[in-house]
């Protein structure tokens, strides 16, 4: 079922920003954040074990991706006991938009279901351009696969979430055929996907009007559209390796105009990006009864700030290297590229920051996936964040070890002796 070897870390990366070796793109080591609880604790498991078999308690483990290279951490996230976790880490150091990107997934025993998350991707699609007079054709300026020279962003024409989705699947895995989309849905049939919609256009927005006024300000001509936004859970079913399989996946795509202006050229060109893909996907007969890890995975999320601002860096050096890139010019065109450039670089950077603070907030969306919407308490983890887990267990602990963490049924509590009992958090339930 693992479909993350897709298109994005196929490139040889180059060397991460901060100035460590280039990352190789091989699948970064995913293990338990401790080693497991020592022998000591067999008592305390046996009992745990029979908890688990009547469903009085669960189990989970973290799931933590480390970037090889720089050592840095990038996400966490939960996932239910005995899965395995996987991801890869790769500095393609080539769009400006996105120089890193990694996937993480965790899937259950016998390949059964599985949960994978998708980084933030961008690209350009090339509307028309006018030289010296002159139009060019709009073919000749978009070529699918190439890097857009005022951006340094791959092409790739503008997408609904379902038709990228699909095209995700496609070159994740040639085994994968016959894919149906059974539903969608969207803005027009879910409240929550209207409003994430609009929250998400505000802010990028408000972003970009700064840029704007900054540009505005040191005479650089530059516009930038309204921003759109499409959100959308697609529900399939095809089949892999000969295996039926359901799947929901979750996509938002963000899009803006920019028309480029100056005594010689015009140019407009859409810029959108999907800030992550989130994807579950199971055999039919354990699709329902996995629901609870896609929950799990999502509501746990959360990236590094100590890796987006390592990525953030990487965004500034591409820039900064394309701005001397334009000194080579002849003068009219470096003049034009110069401008244009930095408008696109305060640009870029402002859509990354921008995708960095709404992607943790678009998880919450997540609520609305049909039957898994089940509230869930907020707890104090074992390294000082917050997690959450399913509301209908009570108590939540964690061994000595802090490799597992426990869930119980209310009245059922583990001895204090072998189990560490985590704080509850007062007055963090989400909003009906």
């Amino acid at each position: 079922m693992a479909i993350g070897a897709y298109y994005g870390f196929q490139e040889e990366p180059a060397a991460p920003p901060d100035g460590t070796a280039g990352g190789s793109g091989e699948t970064a080591p995913v293990p338990p954040a401790v080693a497991p609880a020592p022998a000591s604790n067999a008592v305390g498991q046996a009992a745990i074990k029979q908890l688990l078999e009547r469903g009085e308690a669960k189990a989970y483990e973290r799931l933590v991706l480390t970037d090889p290279k720089s050592g840095i951490e990038v996400a966490r996230t939960l996932m239910p006991a005995g899965w395995k976790g996987t991801g890869q880490v790769s500095w393609t150091m080539q769009s400006a938009s996105n120089p890193a990107e990694y996937f993480m997934q965790a899937m259950s025993p016998g390949e059964q279901a599985a949960v994978l998350r998708m980084s933030n991707v961008s690209y350009v699609d090339p509307l028309s351009m006018t030289m010296m007079g002159r139009s060019v054709p709009r073919e000749q300026l978009y070529q699918e696969g190439a890097y857009d020279e005022e951006t340094g962003t791959a092409m790739l024409r503008l997408m609904s979430p379902p038709d990228y989705v699909q095209r995700l699947i496609r070159r994740a895995d040639p085994s994968i055929q016959d894919i149906q989309v059974t539903q969608v849905e969207d803005a027009g049939s879910s409240k929550d996907l209207a409003d994430l919609e609009r929250d998400v256009a505000a802010a990028f927005d408000a972003a970009m009007a700064q840029v704007n006024r900054q540009l505005a300000a040191q005479g650089v001509p530059g516009q930038t559209a309204p921003t759109r936004v499409k959100a959308a859970i697609t529900h399939m079913k095809f089949s892999q390796k000969g295996k039926a399989l359901r799947a929901s996946a979750f996509a938002t795509v963000v899009s803006s105009q920019l028309n480029y202006r100056s005594p010689s050229y015009t140019k407009q060109t859409l810029r959108w990006s999907v800030p992550f893909v989130l994807m579950y996907s199971a055999v039919p007969d354990a699709y329902e009864r996995e629901r609870g890890s896609l929950q799990l995975f999502a509501e746990n999320f959360s990236e590094n700030q100590q890796w987006q601002a390592a990525v953030s860096r990487a965004v500034s050096q591409l820039n900064a290297q394309r701005l001397q890139a334009a000194q080579k010019r002849t003068e009219a065109s470096r003049r034009f590229l110069q401008e244009q450039t930095r408008a696109a670089s305060q640009s870029i950077q402002s859509n990354f920051d921008s995708i960095q603070q709404r992607s943790q907030a678009q998880s919450s969306v997540l609520a609305g996936w049909g039957n898994v919407t089940t509230l869930r308490d907020n707890y104090r983890a074992p390294d000082g964040g917050v997690m959450k887990v399913d509301s209908n267990y009570s108590n939540v602990y964690t061994d000595s070890g802090n490799s597992t963490i426990y869930a119980t049924r209310k009245g059922v509590e583990l001895d204090p002796n072998r189990f560490r009992q985590l704080e509850r958090l007062p007055n963090v339930l989400p909003a009906n």
